[in-house]
């Protein structure tokens, strides 16, 4: 954990420094854009749930929705993986089988019913 936090620190203060040299270039400086940019051009990977999270899970057969908690995040080397509860999946199931509010996971869960799909 130490390594990550010092290769973070790094990126952010090299995102900075190219902050400062922009703006004595004269250029106008949208700071946090210019660091997200720049963390983002190197690797670094903002998860869209964090551990401790609510996430929502529409059941058919019961007619329910679930709320789950995020209690762990791994990175297999291919993706990223949630788990929560007894359910994992990934970043491409959420807003499919998996939502970050209750409206929007009780919204599919109708549809799927109107739809006859699970």
């Amino acid at each position: 954990m130490e390594k990550q936090k010092e290769a973070l620190t790094d990126l952010i203060t090299t995102a900075i420094a190219r902050c400062c040299v922009l703006r004595e270039s004269g250029e106008k400086v949208d700071e946090a854009a210019v660091i997200a940019d720049f963390l983002a051009e190197h690797g670094v990977i903002v998860p869209p749930v964090k551990v401790g999270q609510t996430v929502y899970y529409p059941i058919r057969h019961t007619n329910k929705v679930e709320q789950l908690f995020v209690r762990e995040i791994v990175y297999t080397g291919r993706e990223i993986q949630f788990y929560a509860s007894y359910l994992a999946f990934t970043v491409d199931r959420i807003g499919i089988t998996i939502f970050l509010n209750r409206e929007e996971a009780e919204k599919a869960l109708a549809e799927r019913s109107e739809n006859g799909k699970s």
